[in-house]
């Protein structure tokens, strides 16, 4: 008696699912246990902040923002000469 076609196709199949399942799982450890560390310079970027805040800064705040009846005036700022952009070519 003949077997199905369709039977040992899915056999196949079925074989070809697990090889792949199982070089993904491996190259997926092999890839964690040689994976570089976090470099130094990310270490010190995540390290806690101080949860005080410095009252000079606000005092620097105060003297460079002025409110007047409501309205947010700020300072203006004058462009120096570097800042300027001359029509020459």
């Amino acid at each position: 008696m003949k077997r199905p076609k369709i039977s040992r196709d899915l056999f196949f199949l079925s074989i070809l699912t697990v090889i792949t399942t199982l070089t993904w799982i491996s190259l997926d450890t092999y890839r964690a246990f040689t994976k570089a560390e976090v470099p130094k310079v990310l270490q010190e970027q995540i390290s806690p902040l101080n949860p005080e805040l410095e009252s000079k800064v606000f005092e620097d705040l105060s003297k460079r923002l002025k409110i007047l009846e409501g309205v947010l005036v700020l300072p203006t700022i004058t462009p120096t000469p570097e800042a300027t952009v001359s029509g020459e070519i």
